[in-house]
């Protein structure tokens, strides 16, 4: 039988078919909150699963899909899904209470020696989410011998999930049953206690498994190394083959170790150890490593090794290489350096902006001034609004979005009247300084017909929602009922909310009935019934009283009293 669950669980939270939606949602109506909701509904579905000695591959899979946040909260994947969905963050053990319930003792007996491996499967995931450790013992035996693939994947995930104290048997766990290309095991390996990590590390530094010795490494990842650590990478630098080395170097270079000029000189040869020996020299703090990697011609690889360091020195010189001719071709993205934005660099970034030649780098390093609000910010982008290169002028208004400044809103109409200037950036800007003398201008996107710029047509409802008037209702219901864009429906409603059209009500319903089955897909709509009231729209408002969204519980602590 081929097993599915494993890899199931990991990408449940991308699919949103119909049999995963609890019962009794529908499209238009909120999906209840995994914690609160569903909790006394797994109570009575386990049972039942614990009962039915057939329970089959499919049932089993279907039961992760609905319960996923319950039985696994500490897999990567759950957590980023509810971030994505704006869920708060769930307890560690969110099935400890199950502990008390009168029958968990022998539903776990039942479930642990079970026959039917998609019950023991079962029972194993449970035992992690609940925080039972109890059943350790039984959990190593099946993490290093049962036959059957999924029960021993997920016995091992269990004790992983549980910190269980062996951590010698759960490192040769992960090396044999991690996915290598697309590691997740790994991740909860590293979890486990620091000084456990760090003795197993060392024991297996010099294992003849290079899989072994990639996991490893990655246990001295951390502030501080002793003497005995620092002297195993040294060592691992030296002697492993390239195909793992690498892993050693990155690690070198993240813990900032000092004197690697000789020690990397080898591994500066080999294409493959390059750039991540490069990172290592620029992380490091001696001189003489510095003024070795200062030498070398710039070159793609030398600048990513600068920016990757992520120490001040090396961001400052990297800023300083970034006013001269770039490689071509040569990419980097702010939002992966957090460091770049920060007050340290503040006007090392500014230079750079102010002396930077190559739109390229202009346009990605002034996203590095988001949320920026002192003169000097402000003087550059305001400047940069006209640029000739319109990607640098649009990034330029993005990063101005949330200032409200009568220095901007002065130019702003001027930019926005200019075809050759203006970029759909500027309409947030128009409407947080509130700029409202634009509407011809945004008009003329739909009327007489709608423009072959979608970007303009969606902005342009931006700003009509903004700033509507009764002009503008047969338009904004149209685009409502009628778009094909969900982006543009949504601002036609936000205009409806604001215009407080109650003739539109039935028609907001219907497009919401239109979105995707996830609370955060119905905010813009509430917000609009919300501002227009009535006992109808109120109706709508009560459906979502259960909805554990923060956008939606903000409209429904606004409207409802």
């Amino acid at each position: 039988m081929k097993f599915r669950v494993f890899s199931a669980i990991l990408l449940l939270s991308l699919s949103h078919s119909s049999w995963a939606r609890p019962r009794g949602s529908q499209v238009g109506q909120p999906d209840p909150p995994a914690a609160s909701v569903t909790y006394a509904e797994f109570v009575g579905d386990v049972r039942l699963a614990a009962a039915n000695s057939r329970l089959s591959e499919k049932q089993l899979d279907q039961f992760f899909a609905r319960y996923g946040e319950l039985l696994t909260p500490q897999m990567d994947t759950t957590r980023l899904m509810s971030a994505l969905q704006e869920r708060p963050a769930g307890s560690r053990f969110p099935l400890q209470p199950l502990q008390n319930q009168p029958f968990y003792q022998a539903m776990m007996q039942q479930l642990l020696h079970s026959k039917n491996a998609n019950q023991r499967i079962l029972g194993y995931a449970i035992l992690g989410a609940a925080g039972d450790s109890r059943y350790n013992v039984q959990l190593l035996k099946v993490a290093r011998q049962d036959r059957h693939r999924g029960a021993l994947i997920w016995a091992g995930m269990a004790l992983l999930f549980l910190h269980d104290r062996h951590t010698d048997q759960l490192f040769d766990f992960v090396v044999a049953n991690e996915n290598w290309q697309d590691p997740h095991l790994m991740g909860l390996y590293l979890q486990q206690d620091p000084a456990s990590l760090l003795r197993v590390a060392k024991q297996k530094m010099r294992s003849q498994d290079g899989r072994a010795r990639m996991l490893a490494v990655q246990s001295f990842l951390r502030d501080q190394l002793d003497s005995e650590s620092q002297a195993l990478l040294r060592q691992a630098v030296q002697s492993w083959e390239p195909q793992v080395r690498g892993y050693a170097i990155y690690v070198l270079a993240k813990n900032r170790l000092p004197q690697l000029k000789a020690l990397l000189t080898p591994s500066l040869a080999v294409k493959s150890l390059r750039a991540v020996s490069l990172m290592a020299l620029a992380s490091s703090p001696t001189p003489e490593d510095q003024e070795f990697l200062t030498a070398m011609p710039v070159d793609s690889d030398v600048l990513d090794a600068y920016l990757e360091a992520e120490t001040v020195p090396a961001a400052r010189k990297w800023l300083a290489l970034m006013q001269q001719k770039v490689p071509e071709g040569y990419t980097f993205f702010v939002q992966s350096h957090g460091l770049l934005k920060s007050d340290e660099l503040l006007a090392e970034l500014q230079r750079t902006l102010r002396e930077a030649k190559d739109p390229k780098v202009i346009e990605e390093l002034v996203r590095a001034l988001d949320g920026r609000k002192d003169e000097a910010s402000l003087d550059l982008r305001l400047g940069l609004l006209s640029h000739p290169d319109s990607s640098v002028r649009y990034w330029a208004a993005d990063s101005l979005e949330g200032v409200v400044s009568p220095r901007l809103a002065e130019v702003l109409p001027g930019l926005i009247r200019n075809p050759q200037l203006r970029t759909s950036a500027l309409t947030q800007l128009a409407v947080d300084n509130r700029v409202d003398s634009l509407r011809d201008v945004y008009r003329s996107f739909w009327l007489p017909k709608p423009s072959q710029e979608g970007e303009w047509r969606r902005s342009s409802l931006d700003y009509l929602a903004a700033f509507p008037q009764p002009e503008d209702l047969e338009l904004l219901r149209g685009v409502a009922a009628n778009d094909p864009d969900v982006f543009s429906r949504r601002a036609a409603v936000e205009g409806l909310g604001v215009l407080g059209d109650a003739a539109s009500v039935d028609l907001i319903v219907a497009a919401l009935a239109k979105e995707p089955a996830a609370d955060a897909n119905a905010v813009d709509y509430l917000e609009a019934l919300g501002r227009i009231g009535g006992p109808a729209a109120r109706a709508v408002l009560e459906r979502y009283k259960g909805s554990q969204n923060p956008g939606v519980r903000a409209v429904l602590d606004k409207y409802l009293h």
